[in-house]
């Protein structure tokens, strides 16, 4: 039989979803002809039906290796990464569900309300905290809160929400006190790094365990970083090229520093890397710095799906994490901006007690998909 009569006669079995004997006509094909795009293509179909995506995908990138556009591979490849994150990230849940019953993964604490920055994505205008700073007496509450979890268990403080830590003229006392009472926690620091101080590189350098370093560039150009983010362009770029080469020479942070941009589903989200790699060109992508695209997540259905597709068959890690504002108020997670879901207030109880509150307790170890909560089933994050 002929290789087209044995590609014919697989998708005709395809079809008839007989997948057995669709493999046997397509291992015959490509006995014949190995590289027949059509054939590997329909084998990775059938992979990716089977739940076997890494062979799956494997087909569909030799697919495109051979015919870059092959519709059929095209439409296929972005499917088969889907399910694969998916398949990951419920990995992840399961583990953390064993981990964390009791202490949480992540802990977010917002020293300071303010941001320099007034991002079009952001909501932190419309927030009645952003004039207010956490005073001493609950930072060293939540600090002492969090000195109960045993040290084996591996947690990350990020310093800061909905604001800018490095507007908090305390945060590197409160990173050394963190370190100090808390020293098997990892640090995870998420800022525009447009305003920093004189002092800043040689104080950031005396940190320890800082095992991510985000700064939310969002634009690799003048004119859509500064309208999209209402800060100054110029000074952002010098501020990163100072720590890339402060890094450069004497490593303090571990990890490449990452340049995030929030998606905007424009063309410029696909110049985003080249243009960061143009402006940081002294610098090596993957060892000084990454450069990545993220989607905005819904929230409460205000986002069109399209952006950001709500995944109600999946739970969400962030089940496992805790977030503070610097009132003390605890958000139902990081999405929860306004704290209109609030599941406690670190002023009036623990941080254990909140986290293991009867409700958000049941979430992490009973549920299996966010569509069976509120507001969970608004969301699309994957934490």
């Amino acid at each position: 039989m002929t290789l087209d009569r044995q590609y014919r006669q697989a998708l005709n079995y395809f079809e008839k979803n007989n997948f057995v004997d669709a493999i046997n006509c397509l291992n015959a094909s490509l006995a014949i002809n190995p590289n027949h795009p059509d054939s590997v293509c329909l084998r990775g179909i059938i992979d990716y039906e089977e739940d076997r995506l890494q062979e799956a995908k494997k087909c569909f990138d030799h697919v495109i290796d051979l015919v870059p556009d092959h519709n059929a591979a095209l439409i296929y490849l972005p499917k088969v990464a889907e399910r694969i994150f998916k398949v990951k990230y419920l990995a992840e849940f399961i583990g953390n569900r064993d981990k964390y019953k009791n202490f949480p993964r992540f802990v977010g604490i917002e020293t300071v309300g303010r941001c320099n920055a007034n991002c079009n994505f952001c909501p932190h205008e419309s927030l009645d905290r952003k004039h207010t700073e956490m005073d001493d007496d609950l930072f060293d509450k939540i600090i002492s809160d969090l000195e109960e979890i045993p040290p084996h268990v591996p947690i990350r403080i990020i310093p800061n929400l909905v604001n800018e830590p490095f507007m908090d003229r305390k945060i590197f006392s409160r990173l050394t006190t963190i370190n100090e009472r808390l020293p098997s926690a990892t640090l995870a620091i998420f800022t525009n790094l447009n305003v920093v101080s004189r002092s800043f590189l040689s104080d950031l350098s005396q940190i320890k365990n800082i095992n991510l370093f985000n700064i939310s560039f969002n634009a690799g150009n003048e004119k859509e970083y500064e309208d999209t983010m209402k800060i100054d362009f110029q000074r952002t770029v010098e501020n990163i090229n100072s720590l890339l080469r402060a890094n450069r020479e004497k490593t303090f942070l571990a990890n490449p520093i990452i340049l995030s941009r929030v998606a905007s589903l424009s063309d410029a989200d696909g110049h985003y890397v080249d243009e960061c790699i143009k402006i940081f060109s002294d610098y090596s992508i993957g060892i000084d710095f990454e450069a990545r695209v993220k989607n905005r997540a819904n929230w409460l259905g205000k986002l069109a799906s399209e952006q950001s597709v709500i995944p109600k068959e999946m739970p969400c890690n962030a089940w496992f994490d805790l977030n503070i504002f610097c009132t003390g108020v605890v958000p139902h997670c990081c999405m929860d901006a306004n704290g209109q879901y609030s599941i406690g207030d670190v002023r009036d109880s623990s941080v254990l007690e909140i986290y293991n509150d009867i409700k958000f307790k049941f979430m992490r170890e009973k549920l299996a998909a966010r569509e069976e909560t509120h507001p969970c089933n608004t969301c699309s994050l994957f934490q």
